[in-house]
This record gives structure tokens, C-alpha cells and sequence, in this order.
């Protein structure tokens, strides 16, 4: 459940929509009391109050904490770089910034 929770939540935050995403935290935490104390739940934690407050280094500094034990895989890099751009540049972060002609996320 810890992934599904987490990927949930990546795609809420993505769409920009912090408040919801909170509110989907404090439900997930009610219904498996242990993703809130999981590296994942943890994380989750860090992403949505990030988004919150608007801080984008806390946002990176959550991701490069996990990715340090667990690499995130290529679905959640995606969609995480969609919510990074949306919380340093608001509704205008969309696709066309760090997404080559190929359609593949640029890293670079």
C-alpha cells in the first residue's frame, strides 16, 4: 500500500493541488497508520509540506534524502519534476520545460 499511497500523492501534487494532497495524506495515515512512520509516508510528509510553504529547495532536499536509499523509479521522476515545475513556477511550469523534442524527460 506504501507505493500506491505515494504514487497517489505524486500525482496530486503534480497537478499543483497541495491541499488536496494533504487531505489525502491524513486519509491514507487513518486508513494504514504505518505509511505515515515508512520512508515512503515519510517522504510523502516532506513533498505535500513543501508544496505547502512553497519551497522548492525542501522539496529537492526531501527527494535527494530518499533517492539516496532508494532510487525513485522513472514513473515518479516524471511526475515529480511536473510538481517541482509547478511549485517554482506556478500554473506556467507545464511540459514544455524539461521535456526534450523526444517527449522523454531531460534531466540535463
Amino acid at each position: 500500500a506504501k507505493d500506491f499511497y505515494l504514487k497517489a500523492l505524486v500525482l496530486l501534487l503534480s497537478s499543483g493541488d497541495a491541499v488536496s494532497a494533504q487531505i489525502a495524506l491524513e486519509r491514507y495515515v487513518a486508513r494504514d497508520p504505518r505509511f505515515e512512520g515508512s520512508r515512503e509516508g515519510r517522504l510523502a510528509t516532506a513533498l505535500v509540506a513543501a508544496m505547502q510553504e512553497g519551497d522548492a529547495e525542501a522539496f529537492t532536499a526531501a527527494l535527494d534524502d530518499f533517492d539516496r536509499i532508494s532510487k525513485l523509479d522513472p514513473w515518479k521522476i516524471h511526475f515529480l519534476l511536473k510538481a517541482k515545475r509547478r511549485l517554482m513556477h506556478g500554473d506556467e511550469g507545464g511540459d514544455h520545460v524539461g521535456i526534450g523534442d523526444d517527449g522523454e524527460v531531460d534531466l540535463s
